[in-house]
């Protein structure tokens, strides 16, 4: 494992056929913390389940004065698997609502608390919710999309390519759901290769927010867990994978560039649709991500296969 200072990473070299690279600065109106838009959204927080560790909540934000039914987009915020800010990236929801979308983001529960796959099962959990509650709030049940960053793009990962099929509780028995297509911002998708290259922090150590949410445990010391939670082990030969669009820095210090290069080139390898975003130099959120050009990036994809 080669660490490098978060400001000293190096850019990635690698360059799979067919990457796409953004090249952008980040925008201020784009750069937390927001002020709630009341023009842009109707906005709503809702309990959807009570686990034994406490309630779980999701925030809506719906066109203003919605009739009819919108495409969803679920939002998993990243945290490094601890405690989330709903509010978080805000603004990228408040202008999907503009373009026509209903979108949720829904909290899971903490590595305090739970180790994974509690928190797949809690997102689940609130989609179904959300199907159960369509007309409530405005929801298309068969356009479903859902994103996530950070560890809220593994978890995306997960409960979208996993579907209906594993990481399933009893909770809302009976309600299914079918996500169409799955954006993830630079999550981790391998957990036993996330060291294999440069980077600024160790998270496969006990203390680290891998570790944590494997139950305190180093990574590989139980590699078939790792795997078991591992995204890139769910491109199911009898299912259908939904489109997946990733989304990375190649600067990234937190999560390595190559978790997305090593997940694309395996999607491609059994033929399914894929694409990969480098922003150039971006960071873990910063330096291009919050600009327009990336916003535009993950508005014409979710277009694309909810419009």
């Amino acid at each position: 494992m080669q660490i490098f200072d978060f400001d000293d990473m190096p850019a990635a070299k690698d360059a799979p056929e067919g990457m796409r690279v953004i090249k952008s600065k980040d925008e201020e109106w784009l750069i937390p913390p927001f002020r709630f838009d009341d023009n842009a959204a109707d906005r709503v927080e809702v309990v959807y389940t009570t686990r034994p560790e406490g309630e779980l909540h999701m925030l809506i934000y719906m066109p203003k004065n919605a009739v009819g039914t919108y495409p969803l987009a679920v939002v998993v915020p990243g945290s490094g698997w601890h405690k989330q800010n709903l509010a978080d990236n805000s603004r990228y929801n408040e202008m999907l609502v503009k373009e026509g979308f209903v979108v949720a983001a829904i909290e899971y529960r903490p590595s305090s608390t739970t180790v994974l796959p509690g928190q797949i099962h809690d997102i689940k959990a609130g989609i179904k919710f959300l199907v159960k509650n369509a007309a409530k709030y405005h929801v298309d049940v068969n356009r479903i999309g859902i994103m996530g960053d950070s560890s809220g793009g593994h978890t995306a990962l997960m409960v979208g390519m996993t579907g209906m099929r594993d990481f399933n509780d009893d909770e809302f028995d009976g309600i299914s759901f079918d996500i169409k297509c799955i954006i993830d911002f630079f999550g981790p998708t391998r957990f036993t290769t996330m060291n294999d290259y440069p980077i600024a922090e160790d998270h496969i150590c006990e203390t680290g927010c891998v570790g944590e949410v494997m139950g305190g445990i180093h990574v590989m010391d139980n590699v078939e867990l790792a795997e078991k939670l591992s995204p890139i082990n769910y491109i199911y030969d009898d299912m259908r994978t939904p489109p997946i669009m990733m989304v990375h820095g190649n600067c990234d210090g937190v999560i390595c560039f190559h978790q997305s290069v090593e997940m694309y080139e395996a999607l491609r390898a059994k033929d399914r649709y894929t694409e990969l975003v480098c922003v150039d130099h971006g960071r873990h959120w910063s330096h291009g991500f919050r600009s327009m050009d990336v916003l535009r990036v993950v508005r014409d994809f979710l277009v694309k296969y909810l419009g």
